[in-house]
């Protein structure tokens, strides 16, 4: 992509920075966990004053395309009663884009017809219905001359179809199935570039060999020395292979950034060796996280400031991404702040090391805006923060991904 740009587009410097550390510029806020759902995906991030901090970005294998898939398989147990429309369903082969778009059509109608039943409910006045709202969601075909139909449809199995790839357990809750896998960044040591001799693995390997030489130990290596050069992060974090729903990943996540302000030396203290971090594992489930638990070896005041942006995180989660457009995005927002609420409340862990009772809130993109991101980079820019970490394609094509190492250190 950078090269593309620079190269190939002719434009004449590139500034690479987190698409959640620029959602946060886009609100005004420096400290804010970022979920952005998109088609495929959905990312999870933590950023403290302006930097995503990489050792607690997960990301999880769902997106709005799940949405669109669960409403697909609503359509076909409602039509099942319906030989017609069960039949045109049945000649649909998802994974072709025609049905997709199909498919896609129809939730978009059902969304409008939801939103204006529910706004003329308002208007009248009733807001204890006895009878289930129906959407009479329009069935289209594929081949030319074939009728579209109408399909009744229960407004719940639109919202299900929007909650569940997120919130899997809301229908099954003791099934294996109701958990969703994460993927995690993978840190620079653990992918390093032999040809960057700026590299972390290059520096320790260096250092060893220049202390065998001097000392004349082959076989032996202080393994304090090695570990505080080869290492650079503050501890090794434990990383759960499954989570319950989207709103135990963001858990999890804000808990780690907070073991990692409580684990953090001071700017004006000695170096020190690092405190181990550790995740804290519920008893019941699949062992399933309930996120970090402060480390005892933490002076008071480190777990004051961890407990501090525990709270910070807490009451400033942004949803963007295409996923939480229109009425969607709304129902995932009181869904979570649930789901979060309920966890918070369970959990004393960070109240114990001073915090006040977190206020959770989440925030949609602002009326106005159409891609926070976006925003949020054009006022970045103008920072005078980042104007070093702008560079042309003369750099580019003289030092390649080590310019990107460089000048973009907090995508690692």
């Amino acid at each position: 992509m950078t090269g593309m740009l620079l190269t190939n587009l002719k434009f004449a410097r590139v500034v690479v920075q987190q698409a959640s550390a620029c959602a946060t510029y886009g609100v005004g806020l420096p400290t804010a966990c970022v979920v952005d759902i998109g088609s495929q995906k959905t990312s999870v991030a933590c950023v403290d004053e302006g930097v995503s901090l990489p050792e607690v970005r997960v990301t999880l294998p769902i997106g709005f395309s799940d949405c669109l898939f669960t409403f697909f398989n609503f359509l076909k147990q409602c039509a099942s009663e319906k030989s017609e429309v069960s039949k045109q369903l049945s000649s649909l082969e998802y994974n072709k884009w025609s049905t997709v778009r199909i498919v896609y059509d129809s939730f978009t109608i059902a969304d409008k017809l939801l939103v204006e039943d529910l706004l003329s409910a308002k208007n009248a006045g009733n807001k204890c219905r006895t009878s289930a709202v129906l959407l009479d969601v329009p069935i289209a075909s594929v081949e030319e001359g074939v009728p579209v139909f109408t399909l009744p449809i229960p407004a719940v199995a639109y919202v299900a179809s929007h909650l569940l790839p997120f919130f899997p357990a809301l229908l099954a809750p003791a099934s294996d199935a109701s958990s969703i896998t994460p993927i995690y960044q993978i840190p620079s040591i653990d992918a390093p570039e032999p040809d960057d001799p700026f590299d972390d693995i290059y520096l320790a390997m260096t250092v060893k060999e220049k202390r065998r030489k001097v000392q004349g130990q082959l076989d032996q290596v202080s393994a304090k020395g090695d570990e505080g050069v080869a290492d650079s992060k503050l501890s090794k974090i434990q990383k759960p292979t499954s989570f319950r729903s989207l709103a135990e990943a963001i858990l999890w996540s804000i808990g780690q950034a907070s073991n990692l302000a409580a684990a953090a030396p001071a700017a004006s203290s000695a170096p020190q060796e690092a405190a181990v971090v550790t995740a804290n594992y519920s008893t019941s489930g699949n062992s399933a996280p309930t996120g970090g638990r402060p480390s005892p070896q933490v002076s008071d005041e480190k777990a004051g400031a961890g407990a501090e942006l525990w709270r910070r995180m807490l009451g400033c989660i942004l949803l963007v991404g295409g996923g939480v457009m229109g009425l969607g995005g709304q129902l995932i927002e009181q869904r979570l702040t649930r789901e979060l609420y309920a966890a918070a409340a369970a959990d004393q862990r960070w109240l114990q090391a001073g915090a006040p009772s977190a206020s959770i809130e989440v925030l949609l993109r602002p009326e106005g805006v159409a891609n926070l991101a976006w925003e949020g980079a054009r006022l970045m820019i103008n920072a005078d923060s980042i104007s070093d970490l702008w560079f042309s394609a003369a750099e580019w094509q003289r030092y390649g991904s080590r310019v990107l190492r460089e000048k973009a250190p907090f995508l690692w």
